[in-house]
């Protein structure tokens, strides 16, 4: 693989970044204080998503992969990269964005693949225009690393599904338009064959959704209630019963671009760690003096770049295989983590001063990040999920006990 970009794709880095830094202080302040160190989103921050999409959307950024006959500029895989890499590191809430907007991750793409005419015609449109959030509807109380166990059952009565059922850890179901929804539509067949995915409006009579607060007392994950609820059966995405298979996709994608714009993001933390050690004196001497805060922030910047090359691998495969993915997304949310716990160590007693607080060091983001750098080990999949995925698929070990 050439690490060397070409001229054409600094240029366009350069157009990323140029594009970025005319936000307004607004816009940078709403930025931050969505993502904070790292791109997660909180309580009322659903105006900001949806303001920052429509801007996005005008100048064509939400949709630089789609085909153009979606109205996309097919951009290559590296141009994409670029985007999502310089969109974490100036911290606009992509991942939020693409959550809801779906315009270069996985659901817009999957329904260009697998949709009917109509539900392209519908869809496309106001998702690439930023004017359609959704949601993603997998886990349940009984379902989340084992997938296959899901009960949310769809029955096919006339000419639409029932849905009855419950659904937890939706992120953005509170504000979200539309939801991707993996139901049960064959009880009879096996587990993998029985799964199907609808396309629900979240306005549908029967839906109810409830927060659950995480551990920093903010609003991004919900319960779904699904009480007989209505849904036409036109909306079915692909057939009946190839859930699984559609699934499997969505998931890889999620695994792999999603954590392209996590590097981005942890690029300017570390740059922030670094500048703050170099400018803060403990006693009569700088932190960046202190020997075990000079080996962690170098270990970080170490893994970091292990964690970069392994995007921009997976990125320039044609047809990589699922734990290609996995790896990407076990080793980058564990580096996650690790940053949190970097940060915590070189900021001391001030790590826990929160978003808002006087003398709080880079606008209490450390405290909010080390509160949030424990979902992205379980979302998208557990790390024991995805080191079961790369023992089978990658080293060939076998699965039975």
């Amino acid at each position: 693989m050439d690490l060397v970009f070409s001229q054409d794709e600094q240029a366009f880095r350069r157009q990323c970044k140029d594009f970025f830094s005319k936000f307004s202080l607004e816009e940078q302040n709403d930025c931050w204080r969505v993502t904070g160190l790292l791109d997660t989103f909180t309580e009322g921050d659903a105006l900001v998503v949806r303001r920052m999409a429509k801007k996005l959307a005008k100048d064509g950024w939400l949709t630089l992969s789609w085909p153009r006959e979606y109205g996309g500029q097919e951009v290559s895989t590296t141009r994409r990269l670029i985007f999502l890499e310089e969109a974490g590191y100036h911290r606009v809430p992509i991942l939020s964005i693409d959550m809801g907007v779906g315009g270069m991750l996985w659901i817009s793409p999957l329904i260009m693949a697998f949709g009917t005419e109509k539900q392209k015609k519908e869809h496309l449109p106001p998702t690439g225009a930023g004017d359609r959030i959704w949601c993603s509807g997998y886990s349940e109380p009984e379902a989340g690393s084992d997938f296959l166990s899901l009960k949310t059952q769809a029955i096919l009565d006339g000419d639409y599904y029932v849905i009855t059922g419950q659904k937890t850890w939706i992120t953005a179901a509170h504000f979200a338009d539309w939801c991707w929804l993996a139901v049960r539509t064959q009880k009879k067949a096996k587990k993998s064959e029985g799964i199907s995915l609808l396309l629900v409006d979240m306005k549908t009579p029967g839906i109810e959704v409830k927060p659950i607060p995480t551990t920093e007392g903010h609003h991004s994950f919900n319960e779904v209630f699904f009480e007989n609820v209505r849904v036409p059966k036109e909306n079915l995405l692909g057939k009946e019963g190839e859930g699984w298979s559609i699934i499997g996709k969505a998931l890889s994608l999620e695994r792999s671009v999603n954590f392209i714009h996590f590097i981005g993001s942890m690029r300017r933390a570390i740059e922030e760690l670094v500048n703050y050690a170099n400018h803060t004196r403990h006693g009569s001497s700088l932190l960046a003096h202190d020997p075990a805060i000079r080996s962690k922030l170098a270990n970080m910047a170490v893994e970091f770049e292990v964690a970069r090359l392994l995007a921009y691998k997976l990125c320039h495969s044609s047809s990589p295989p699922h734990h290609e993915a996995s790896k990407v997304k076990l080793f980058v949310s564990d580096l996650i983590a690790k940053l949190a716990n970097t940060a915590t160590y070189v900021l001391g007693p001030y790590s826990q001063l929160s978003p808002g607080t006087t003398w709080a060091p880079l606008r209490g983001a450390v405290e909010y990040t080390y509160s949030m750098s424990f979902a992205p080990p379980i979302g998208a999949g557990s790390n024991e999920i995805e080191r079961g995925i790369i023992a089978k698929s990658g080293l060939g070990l076998p699965t039975d006990r």
